[in-house]
């Protein structure tokens, strides 16, 4: 007899109460789902199996977007990304090393022309470090709504969320 057989001919206070570790997995599955469909302390066996089959669900949809992004082909962002990575880290480089020989060979007039540039060199970096700014944010916020969806879940953001937040 599996756990959702056990779940349907039994409600959740029977399997807290009756099934050894009962209360556990009761917790769990409570653990695991959002508070508005959290299972009550009175819950029958119908409504736990549903929240079971949710589960069930989430969890394939999960495992079919995580296959689709493994066999994804997408390659041009990465490679966008990690040229800028380059650029910014070829520059710093050359900065330091520049000011490192200054210092070392004694030279002042040198130190002053590279410590008093720093306007130029973040002219020439600015770009790259704000595409990889927007790169990182890009991929944050697209792995973001990718969890939300597999959860079917959708948070409100901007200012509906702050809304939101403040009524809880």
């Amino acid at each position: 007899m599996s756990l959702l057989d056990i779940a349907r001919k039994a409600g959740a206070a029977i399997i807290r109460d009756v099934v050894p570790g009962g209360a556990l997995i009761i917790d769990t599955i409570n653990a695991v789902l959002p508070p508005d469909k959290q299972l009550p302390p009175d819950a029958t066996g119908d409504s736990l199996a549903a929240r079971l089959s949710q589960l069930e669900l989430q969890a394939s949809t999960t495992v079919a977007m995580l296959n689709a992004e493994a066999q994804s082909t997408h390659t041009t962002r990465p490679r966008i990304a990690l040229g800028a990575f380059h650029v910014v880290a070829t520059v710093t480089l050359v900065v330091v090393s520049m000011w490192a020989v200054a210092i070392m060979r004694g030279d002042v007039k040198m130190l002053s022309a590279i410590t008093e540039g720093w306007e130029f060199v973040l002219a020439a970096i600015v770009p790259f470090v704000g595409w990889l700014n927007q790169y990182f944010g890009i991929l944050r916020d697209e792995h973001r709504n990718r969890l939300d969806a597999a959860n079917g879940s959708i948070p409100a953001r901007g200012l509906a969320g702050l809304v939101a937040a403040f009524k809880k």
